[in-house]
């Protein structure tokens, strides 16, 4: 349904219409042409109504706003009749958006925001690999090897060595398992 104001514009184009329209029947009709054959040129002249009607309403400038709320409601009477299909594909899209908002949280926390360091994209990890297994694997090392590196370093600035391990935060009952690391000052 059409606001006031809208009704009583598109009612004032409807009737200028029908006027401009009479008064070309009407002047046929004083060039001495029959009503029937002075409304039936008028009308091949006048051309299509409705066209003419949208196109008026699309230079008023609200045609894409007009269209849009009568697309809502549409869609609105379409899935108030269907209501199961309503309720699964209003379920469907709070999935589908809690999981993409979910991904993005993890995404964004690991992989997008830096770490909190000064400089993190000069942080570097060092392992120590045991040439005896094929292919070498990654292995900790040692703190005698880890105090040669960092006496020995002249590529790095500070080097430190970490351990994860198992933390119980709390005491009694009220105590949380969590994971950790042990780490030594930078130096």
């Amino acid at each position: 349904m059409r606001p006031v104001w809208r009704r009583s514009r598109h009612s004032d184009l409807d009737d200028e219409i029908t006027a401009h329209f009479r008064m070309a029947v009407a002047d046929r009709i004083a060039r001495g042409e029959s009503p029937e054959d002075a409304d039936r040129a008028a009308r091949r002249e006048f051309g299509n109504v409705t066209l003419i009607k949208e196109t008026t309403c699309d230079m008023w400038g609200w045609r894409p706003l007009s269209d849009f709320a009568q697309d809502v409601v549409y869609a609105s009477r379409t899935l108030r009749k269907a209501r199961s299909f309503t309720l699964v594909a209003v379920a469907t899209l709070a999935l589908g958006i809690g999981a993409n908002a979910a991904m993005f949280s993890i995404t964004n926390a690991v992989l997008l925001r830096p770490l909190p360091f000064p400089d993190a994209d000069r942080l570097v990890s060092l392992s120590g690999a045991d040439m005896r297994r094929t292919p070498a694997s990654p292995m900790g090392v040692s703190w005698p090897d880890f105090f040669d590196w960092r006496a020995r370093t002249a590529t790095l600035a500070r080097v430190s060595a970490y351990r994860g391990t198992d933390f119980t935060v709390g005491t009694g009952a009220d105590g949380q398992h969590l994971a950790g690391a042990v780490v030594s000052a930078g130096v």
